[in-house]
């Protein structure tokens, strides 16, 4: 397995949360991993770092049409498109109504446990288990909801 740098990593992703976003995304050929890659490149040009002084933008959460990162304590939104093997952006927009990454990673990890454990009982996929889940605790789904919704 690849060595990953941790500032090219969500920390938060599991691997149910990495195999769900995969069927989101759709047939690519790019993987998950490389999208991200690519975006941590795309916002690297949007946000240099001052003469090697760092790190620049870093990737709070990736969704299959948009990031949010995090660059000098405020949140950015950015708009991609997967096409023929490559990423494309728009221009990063600053979000105006800041929902703090703990309250979202929180939300994220208390839904993800659930469908967790219903794929585990139910010997069925990640992606069944969070179309179940939805239905069967919609207010797990609505408060993830809420905290993603305050970004976009």
């Amino acid at each position: 397995m690849p060595h990953r740098r941790a500032s090219r990593a969500n920390l938060n992703d599991s691997a149910e949360e990495r195999a769900a976003a995969k069927k989101l995304i759709g047939a690519t050929d790019l993987s998950y991993d490389r999208i991200r890659e690519l975006l941590d490149e795309k916002l690297a040009g949007y946000f240099p770092s001052e003469e090697g002084a760092g790190p620049t933008a870093r990737l709070s959460e990736v969704y299959p049409s948009y990031a949010i990162a995090e660059y000098a304590g405020r949140q950015y939104k950015l708009e991609y498109r997967v096409q023929a093997g490559e990423v494309t952006t728009g221009k990063p927009e600053e979000v105006a109504d800041r929902a703090p990454t703990s309250q979202l990673a929180s939300a994220r990890q208390e839904l993800m446990a659930e469908v967790t454990k219903y794929a585990a009982e139910n010997n069925c996929s990640v992606a069944v288990a969070l179309t179940e889940i939805t239905k069967t605790r919609p207010e797990l789904w609505e408060a993830y909801s809420r905290r993603v919704m305050r970004i976009v």
